[in-house]
């Protein structure tokens, strides 16, 4: 999507224009004036064409991340189903990427030993006393809180989540994360949630 602000606009035309000067003198010495000229207007479709997928970068993105939020407002987005059935996203906590799947049999936020570690929380020093059943079966776990989660247009802070000492795979955004929406919305394979 381009820019709605003239002024980024017209920074692009004026990057656009710059760019198109430094390639056309760049091809200079013996060439002629007229291999210079199919120089630039080559230059100029890559540059058109990456202009053009830029713009289209959110519809292509569906397609080829299918784990990506995107946000379709201020207070809204959406997540495409992945090929394995399940709605999986790619979220932050104190900037740390780590991929979730949004399961709404889970209660909470589970984080797996490896993701814990990956955002400095030391899974070997907490104190395992709460249970989970899994379609593993049962297994410990430990209360934490996570500074900050950052998913599409939001972010949330100083959220409760559990790290689980069995063979969980995967990180879960549960339903305590789910609730925090006003509304959640699955129409074929897209997940629409909204505050």
């Amino acid at each position: 999507m381009l820019p709605d602000n003239p002024d980024d606009i017209a920074r692009l035309i004026y990057l656009g224009i710059l760019l198109l000067a430094l390639v056309f003198f760049s091809f200079g010495g013996a060439q002629r004036l007229g291999g210079r000229l199919r120089d630039l207007a080559i230059w100029g479709l890559i540059f058109a064409t990456a202009m053009v997928l830029y713009g289209f970068r959110d519809l292509i993105g569906r397609d080829l991340f299918p784990g990506t939020a995107f946000s379709t407002s201020e207070t809204s987005m959406e997540l495409t189903r992945s090929p394995d059935g399940h709605f999986w996203t790619d979220a932050r906590i104190g900037g740390q990427r780590i991929d979730f799947m949004v399961d709404t049999g889970a209660t909470d936020i589970v984080l797996t030993e490896r993701a814990a570690r990956s955002i400095g929380i030391d899974p070997d020093g907490l104190r395992y006393s709460g249970q989970a059943n899994t379609a593993n079966g049962v297994v410990a776990t430990a209360q934490v809180r996570i500074p900050d989660l950052t998913i599409g247009p939001f972010t949330d802070r100083n959220l409760p989540a559990q790290v689980t000492s069995g063979a969980l795979e995967t990180p879960l955004l549960g339903m305590s994360w789910l609730k925090r929406f006003d509304s959640i919305e699955i129409r074929g394979d897209r997940m629409y949630l909204a505050r």
